[in-house]
């Protein structure tokens, strides 16, 4: 084949016989990046659903715990509350009976002196 056979090749093809395999390229590059481009979207939006879903688990999960930690310290206050309570009324218990018997000694006591 010479250089005018190759020419008339190029002719017969409409002289895009250069140019068409860079088309096809273009157009396949084209669609492969929007294909990559739909995926990407997609899992974007997987990852955004699922962070959302775990961030309203996490939530939920830390009102739970801070309402038991709430109950906790509610009903460890209410004990040491009564466990100072019954320490006042011991202590008010004890001052009673030494009262009681300083009370029945001065008694005792004066009985003898008389």
């Amino acid at each position: 084949m010479g250089g005018s056979e190759l020419l008339s090749i190029k002719e017969a093809k409409g002289g895009q016989n250069d140019s068409e395999p860079e088309g096809r390229e273009q157009e396949e590059n084209r669609k492969r990046t929007g294909r990559e481009q739909e995926e990407n979207r997609k899992r974007t939006g997987r990852e955004q659903e699922e962070n959302r879903k775990r961030a309203g688990r996490e939530q939920e999960e830390n009102r739970k715990r801070a309402g038991r930690e709430q109950e906790e310290n509610r009903k460890r206050a209410g004990r040491e509350q009564e466990e100072s309570r019954g320490t006042v009324d011991r202590q008010d218990l004890v001052a009673k009976r030494l009262v009681k018997k300083e009370t029945a000694l001065k008694h005792v006591s004066s009985r003898q002196t008389r």
